[in-house]
């Protein structure tokens, strides 16, 4: 499965770069961070007349997240339990061809010290714990997307090996953590 993940910052502002990005690579998912739109303003049509369908948790004029599609989805599901902003779109998972992918725009934390940096861990600690609750190591996940705040030794975390797989999570960085199957 080839997959392309892109902070867009506005989809409508980037809508031509996009469409022309699906045609010359032609993923079978494209992961969207940072759609500026609401669901409802999402430009859905717009893909589908370039054959893909979209599973979109949209947030007007900020945040947004979106999974651009030419293969079947199954249980796409916005936000995660204990979300300590949950009125923010920054996280949308769905299953496609058996892999559980988990889109996610990771809250700003502005710099380090801020109140908004002190947001941010506490929302990668509720992440990371519900990574770790959902994670089934005999499942495949992908975890992918945006962070916007500059990286420090004190902001990693790492989750214990399970029965057969691993689950990680970065506290920064542009990949926001990964499971795998080891077997």
């Amino acid at each position: 499965m080839k997959i392309i993940t892109w902070k867009v910052n506005s989809v409508h502002a980037r809508l031509s770069r996009v469409t022309a990005l699906l045609a010359r690579h032609q993923p079978d998912l494209a992961c969207l961070q940072e759609i500026k739109t609401s669901s409802g303003e999402f430009p859905a049509g717009d893909f589908a007349a370039v054959g893909y369908a979209a599973a979109v948790h949209g947030q007007a004029g900020r945040n947004g997240v979106a999974v651009l599609t030419r293969i079947p989805l199954a249980d796409a599901t916005s936000g995660f339990s204990g979300d300590p902003v949950p009125g923010q779109a920054r996280v949308l998972s769905v299953t496609a061809s058996g892999v559980r992918v988990v889109n996610v725009y990771v809250v700003n934390g502005r710099e380090v010290g801020a109140p908004e940096y002190e947001l941010k861990l506490r929302w990668l600690d509720a992440f990371t714990a519900w990574l770790h609750d959902t994670c089934q190591p005999a499942r495949p996940l992908i975890v992918l997307g945006a962070s916007t705040s500059p990286p420090t030794t004190a902001t990693s975390t790492t989750l214990a090996p399970g029965a057969g797989g691993t689950c990680a999570v970065s506290r920064n960085g542009s990949v926001s953590g990964a499971c795998w199957n080891e077997g």
